[in-house]
């Protein structure tokens, strides 16, 4: 099936010449801006600003998703395949004509000059493919606009290219016919009147030359307010004079080259060795040897697609780019490809300049003309090369320039500057710092998600099959490769090296081995360089040359197991923030650490493979002291988002940020028996676990740590077991556990651990901790039904001296058991009072829970009306502050507020949003709102009939977190429908 997508006209698709349906212009556009990138990858980001700008409306992913299936169903799953992070229209460059027109015209330009006939044949081919204006029925939206007039600009210069070629041929009177019509449409065009103007001039029509300079010159002044440019003056003095020069030729040809012979100076006997003219020396030193400069790739190039555009597109417009990366990260081999797709377009080809094996930086000018055949110019090797490279169209690949970088900089600078026509791209694990260097950073690969294969994955399937010819990525085998990618931290030459090791393995042993990764890499073969043989050598390549300071750092920032700002790996590597702001800049020029641009600002990560390097090379005594130090960075850390619990502030992206190193933190101290700084770590993490709802991880840590019954020293410490810890850090942990086991719906267990912290209180020197965890226990034994022993803990708690969002909660639970006495009139007041005080704290968690049982209060009432509107609002604001179990809960409670309203089918996508987003967390409402949240689920699962409630909870299913609260605000603020019950259950 041959898909071609054509673009210079109407945007249409044919399959196999027969043009297939594409739909409206937004689709058409989705197509074109995809074939525009044909085989690259689209991110998703980038492609909603190509279509609807810099501000697309919020429901503009979801209608994309759904153009893009549109055009999946009509031009097949090969062609749009299901990729991570964006989307691609994986045909080849050749099945879009605005591709194919782009590369007729670097043969063109190539040609031009050597071959006028062979460009003009080339220039024929592309202007034949119009159809029209370009992407004519699409312009209007934003990507096209630029777009379209590239597409233009290019016809324009095929039309000039063609001229020239017809002008050398003498067929001026072609040139005056077809250039003509082109003037009308470019009348400011410069090269068109000057072809024109010659034409006109061979044809013996001086007046009409001279004629076609003056409208130029006016046009020009009129629009632009400038004069013509020194080649149209030149022509026009040309014509003036009557040169016989403009009778035959290419009028805009370059001129040749000086043959002046160049004299390089040596020592020895052989000093004044004269070299002959530039032109001679590329004839003899280069041409016939640029097709063996590259070396012939001996596996397929997989992937990259995003970067090798960008590398070629980059390339084009700077005259050095570096690429930087990890060692293994694939830069060579990515420079290699791109030069290698240029080849046509470079007559003097390209040439790959191995560094890797120098050793000396005094050898690298040496190597480089070594390389090119010149090497005879022994002292003096750069003069040698300049002059057997000056007037060449060639680009070099300086590859592994990092343990020589400041000779591969100088030789960079030297060659860019006495050479115009010569280009760079070099691999280096840091930029070369040259002036006009471009520098783009090659990231691992990604590997895909789900049912989704990333470019990680047909990598390892690729290499794979080189040595187990029936290996097939599938169903089967495609979740454990992803696995062992996202293992090897996507970096390629460790994919490779895993790859080859099915030729003894199986791949499930392959995945139970990749943790210890640089045993399973170990011996790469013969065919790769002896850095690549093992991933530990790529590494050690970058690791030696660094100094004692660099190191420390890289150890420091190697510990942090979910990466790091600034100020904490400071903190960590126990130095002055300038200095290790400098280190740590040095060591992401040298690919070693990975910056990471967050919402709160920069963050730095190690790839795994490199933090087990470090972790190795240092040893086990030096890296568990790094690891107690970071665990008391934690510890720091949770405690400041206690605080900001407990008071007026959220802290949600560090409780987020940070979940890596908190796991990391509590594993170093649970091997190293430090049970006061993991309880310390848990217990000021709990209320960030409690409102994430991340109480099953939470939970495990806790449990862990409170196997043994506590035992008060009546100092202010407690024993826990064989740890001595304060009773206020404890206490923290005893009423986290609680509110982990409530949320998780195990009473019992929040039963027992509060009473746990209410027993410790006093002891705790904690006026705070000893009201909350008296306020706590009211609630369960509320909810036991045990009201009066609830009314004398909360009047305790109510005199204890406490910030007033403190007693804010206490009036919110005193409100909650009012309703359980039947005392409403109560429960209303005191939990107005409680919503009262917790807005003067800022404290959002406090008054949106009044506010839930303020609602669950009306809807008892059969207030619905005025249920809904408060407990929007309260959603609302929770989500905003990234809380889920109180967000969930509310969603709950909003469907049933739904059914009460008549609108049960979206009390059913409410309650399918929750089951669906709570599985995610961990959590759901009915299990921690026993009373309440059964019956609140039957208002909605008791009226609905089987079909439409399936389909309900199936639609809430595909609800994301935002489109939830958004339907829950919109049933919760829009007025009731008039529907009785009955009308639901048809």
């Amino acid at each position: 099936m041959a898909v071609r997508v054509h673009l210079l006209g109407p945007v249409i698709a044919t399959i196999d010449g027969a043009e297939v349906g594409l739909g409206g212009r937004m689709p058409r556009g989705v197509l074109a801006a995809l074939a525009l990138e044909a085989g690259s990858l689209v991110p998703a980001e980038r492609l909603l600003v190509d279509l609807w700008g810099e501000q697309p409306p919020p429901t503009a992913e979801g209608t994309l998703r759904a153009y893009v299936s549109r055009l999946r169903a009509a031009l097949g799953q090969a062609t749009l395949p299901r990729v991570t992070g964006g989307y691609t229209l994986d045909v080849p460059a050749t099945a879009v004509d605005a591709l194919e027109v782009a590369d007729l015209l670097l043969l063109a330009r190539a040609a031009i000059t050597r071959e006028p006939a062979e460009a003009e044949r080339l220039a024929d081919d592309a202007l034949a493919r119009w159809r029209g204006e370009p992407l004519g029925d699409v312009v209007a939206l934003p990507f096209a606009v630029p777009a379209a007039e590239g597409l233009t600009a290019r016809r324009l210069e095929l039309e000039v290219l063609r001229g020239r070629a017809r002008m050398v041929a003498g067929r001026h009177d072609l040139v005056r016919d077809s250039l003509g019509v082109v003037a009308s449409r470019a009348p400011t065009d410069e090269q068109v009147t000057a072809l024109l103007m010659v034409a006109a001039y061979r044809d013996q029509r001086q007046a009409e030359a001279l004629q076609r300079f003056d409208t130029l010159r006016a046009v020009l002044a009129d629009t632009l307010g400038i004069d013509p440019g020194p080649e149209v003056q030149r022509i026009h003095r040309a014509v003036l004079q009557q040169d016989p020069d403009l009778l035959e030729g290419d009028p805009l040809g370059v001129p040749s080259a000086s043959a002046t012979p160049v004299t390089i100076t040596m020592d020895g006997p052989d000093r004044g060795l004269e070299i002959g003219p530039a032109p001679a020396v590329r004839s003899t030193a280069l041409e016939g040897s640029a097709g063996r400069a590259v070396p012939i790739p001996l596996t397929t190039f997989v992937g990259r697609t995003a970067q090798l555009e960008q590398v070629q597109r980059m390339s084009s417009a700077a005259r050095l780019l570096t690429l930087t990366g990890v060692g293994g990260a694939g830069k060579t081999r990515l420079a290699l490809e791109s030069v290698r797709r240029l080849r046509p377009r470079l007559p003097d080809g390209p040439w790959l300049i191995e560094l890797a094996g120098v050793t000396d930086p005094a050898m690298v000018p040496a190597t480089l003309a070594q390389t090119i055949g010149v090497a005879a110019v022994a002292t003096d090797p750069m003069s040698a090369v300049i002059a057997a490279m000056c007037g060449c169209r060639a680009v070099v690949v300086l590859d592994n320039c990092e343990h020589v970088i400041d000779a591969a900089a100088a030789v960079a600078a030297e060659l860019l500057g006495a050479c115009s026509e010569i280009s760079i791209v070099a691999t280096s694990r840091e930029p070369l710092g040259v002036p006009g260097e471009r520098v783009l950073v090659i990231p691992p690969l990604t590997a895909g998600v789900a049912d989704e294969v990333g470019e990680a994955e047909l990598l390892f399937a690729d290499r794979a099959a080189l040595v187990d010819p029936d290996f097939v990525l599938d169903d089967r085998t495609r979740p454990i490769v992803q696995r062992i990618c996202r293992a090897l931290d996507g970096i390629p030459l460790a994919i490779e090296l895993a790859a080859a090791r099915l030729s003894a393995l199986s791949l499930a042993q392959i995945d139970g081995l990749v943790e210890d990764r640089f045993a399973l890499l170990g011996d790469g073969g013969r065919g790769n360089a002896p850095r690549q043989r093992t991933m530990a050598a790529a590494i050690d390549w970058s690791y030696r040359p660094l100094t004692s300071a660099q190191r420390e750092v890289l150890h420091a920032a190697a510990v942090f197991a979910g990466g790091c700002d600034l100020d904490a790996l400071t903190a960590v590597a126990g130095g002055r923030l300038g200095t290790t702001a400098a280190v740590l800049t040095q060591l992401v020029d040298k690919s070693l650490v990975m910056p990471v641009d967050v919402a709160g600002g920069r963050r730095f990560r190690v790839l795994q493979t490199i933090r087990d390097y470090c972790r190795e090379h240092v040893g086990e005594d030096a890296w568990g002291t790094l690891a107690a130090r970071h665990a008391a960075w934690m510890a720091e850390v949770a405690e400041g988002v206690a605080d900001a619990y407990l008071g007026r502030d959220t802290r949600w992206d560090v409780a987020i940020a940070e979940r890596d190193n908190v796991r990391a933190a509590l594993t170093h101290c649970d091997a190293a028996g430090d049970v006061e700084t993991a309880l310390r770590i848990c217990g000021d993490l709990s209320w960030a676990w409690f409102r994430l709802g991340q109480v099953t991880e939470g939970n495990r840590w806790l449990d862990r740590l409170l196997e043994e019954d506590p035992e008060p020293l009546g100092d202010g410490t407690v024993r826990l077991g064989p740890a001595t810890v304060t009773a206020a850090d404890l206490v923290q942990a005893l009423v986290g556990r609680s509110q982990g086991a409530y949320l998780a719906g195990d009473l019992p267990t929040a039963h027992r651990r509060i009473t746990q912290a209410v027993t410790l209180g006093e002891s705790s020197g904690s006026g705070v901790l000893a009201s909350l965890s008296r306020t706590y226990l009211a609630y369960f034994e509320a909810a036991f039904g045990n009201a009066d022993v609830a009314d004398e803990l909360l009047d305790v708690a109510e005199s204890i001296d406490v910030p007033e969002w403190v007693l804010a909660e206490v009036d919110m639970v005193r409100g909650q058991v009012r309703r359980s006495q039947g005392r409403i009139a109560d429960a209303v007041a005191v939990l107005e009072r409680s919503r009262e005080r917790a807005i003067r704290w800022e404290n959002t968690y406090v008054w949106a829970s009044s506010g839930w049982i303020l609602a669950k209060i009306l809807l008892d009432e059969g207030r619905a009306v005025e249920a809904g509107p408060l407990l929007a609002e309260a959603t609302r604001r929770l989500a905003e502050q990234g809380d889920r179990s109180s967000t969930l809960t509310a969603l709950h409670t909003m469907g049933s507020i739904a059914a009460e309203l008549g609108r049960h089918y979206e009390g059913g996508v409410l309650l399918g949003a929750v089951d669906r987003l709570g599985a995610r967390v961990g959590f759901h409402p009915a299990r921690m709102d026993p009373i309440d949240g059964p019956r609140q689920r039957e208002l909605v699962t008791g009226v609905l009939p089987a079909p439409a409630l399936e389909r309900a909870l199936a639609e809430g299913a595909e609800l994301d977190w935002a489109h939830a609260v958004a339907l829950a605000v919109q049933v919760g603020t829009t007025p009731p429908r008039r529907v009785p019950s009955s009308a639901a259950r048809r």
